[in-house]
C-alpha cells in the first residue's frame, strides 16, 4: 500500500478581485483576470489588402502583366491579457511578365519594401509548476524575387 501524507495549504488572492459576492446573488469565485472588452487572442482590429492589375495586349495572343498586392495589418495581441503584442505590418508585392494561351513567364517580388515583422507570435508556459513563459515568434520572409515560367501541355491553354 502507498500513502500519501496531506500538506496544509494556504491560498491566498492577489488584490483586485471581490471575493465577498455571495453565491446566491450570482457571484463567481474566480482567480482569473477579467479579459471581458480584451481583443480577441491573434487577432489585430484592423486589416487591409489591395491590389491592381493591368493587362495589355503587346502581339498576337501575347499579353504583358503587371501586378501589384498590398496589405496592412494592424498589430496583434498575443496572450488573453493584452501584454504581448506582434507589431503592425504592411507587405507590398509586385508581378510583371507575359501570358500567352500556351505559357506564362513573369518575374516578381514579394515584400518589396523588405519588411522586418513578426507574422505570428505564440506564448507557452516552459514549465508547469512555474509561472515562467517562452515566446515564440515567427516572422515573415525577407525581400525575395524570382521567375516563374508555365507550359501548358497536350493542347491545354489558359482560361
Amino acid at each position: 500500500a502507498t500513502a500519501f501524507p496531506l500538506i496544509p495549504v494556504t491560498c491566498v488572492p492577489s488584490g483586485g478581485t471581490d471575493f465577498n459576492i455571495p453565491p446566491e446573488d450570482g457571484g463567481v469565485l474566480s482567480l482569473a483576470p477579467d479579459i471581458g472588452g480584451n481583443q480577441l487572442l491573434r487577432t489585430s482590429n484592423t486589416t487591409i489588402s489591395a491590389f491592381g492589375q493591368w493587362v495589355i495586349p503587346l502581339f498576337g495572343d501575347t499579353d504583358g502583366l503587371l501586378r501589384a498586392d498590398a496589405s496592412y495589418r494592424s498589430e496583434m495581441s498575443q496572450d488573453l491579457e493584452e501584454i504581448a503584442f506582434a507589431p503592425s505590418r504592411t507587405l507590398v508585392s509586385l508581378r510583371a511578365g507575359l501570358q500567352n494561351p500556351r505559357y506564362d513567364v513573369q518575374l516578381w517580388v514579394e515584400n518589396l519594401l523588405d519588411e522586418d515583422a513578426i507574422e505570428s507570435a505564440q506564448i507557452f508556459a516552459s514549465d508547469l509548476n512555474s509561472f515562467k513563459s517562452v515566446a515564440t515568434g515567427i516572422g515573415i520572409n525577407p525581400r525575395r524575387f524570382g521567375v516563374t515560367a508555365r507550359y501548358r501541355f497536350g493542347g491545354a491553354e489558359r482560361q
